[in-house]
């Protein structure tokens, strides 16, 4: 009896003092969760961006047959560039425009050189799913006249 409990000691003792581990291993664990909720997918830019070729026609006020070629090119630096197209002759103009959620204004120049120069103030409601732009151009310096228009985004 004696003899089993000194091998009972003496196996206790290694297994205390001999079988520790100095292992020190760092483990990461990651969790990652996704979340699809009924298949939707969430656009982040618009279908048909602000910026880039929008044509079209104009009208003169009153007129409600006739209708004229206008576009805009519209340049992320902040400038545009219209051309129009009326029974008269073409012209076209520049100046800054800005966006305000679906609110959309301009101040344009014309580029012809006439004297004065004819200036236009544009407003317009963009509509970036249907790819549009409708609203008035009324000139304020020059030719005195204000004019409707519809304009699709070109790809």
């Amino acid at each position: 009896m004696k003899l089993l409990l000194s091998s009972l000691l003496v196996i206790s003792f290694f297994c205390i003092f001999s079988c520790t581990k100095n292992n020190n291993v760092k483990t990461t664990a990651y969790d990652t969760t996704t979340i699809v909720i009924n298949d939707t997918v969430w656009e982040r830019t618009p279908r048909n961006p602000i910026v880039g070729f929008w044509a079209g026609t104009f009208k003169y006020a009153g007129n409600t047959t006739d209708s004229f070629y206008y576009s805009f090119n519209i340049d992320s630096n902040g400038v545009m560039y219209t051309t129009d197209i009326d029974a008269n002759a073409s012209s076209g103009s520049t100046g800054p425009w800005q966006l305000n959620g679906t609110s959309f204004t301009a101040t344009l120049t014309g580029m012809n050189g006439a004297t004065p120069e004819i200036v236009q103030s544009v407003t317009a409601t963009y509509d970036s799913v249907a790819g549009t732009l409708s609203g008035t151009n009324v000139f304020i310096q020059g030719m005195g006249t204000t004019t409707t228009f519809y304009l699709l985004r070109t790809p």
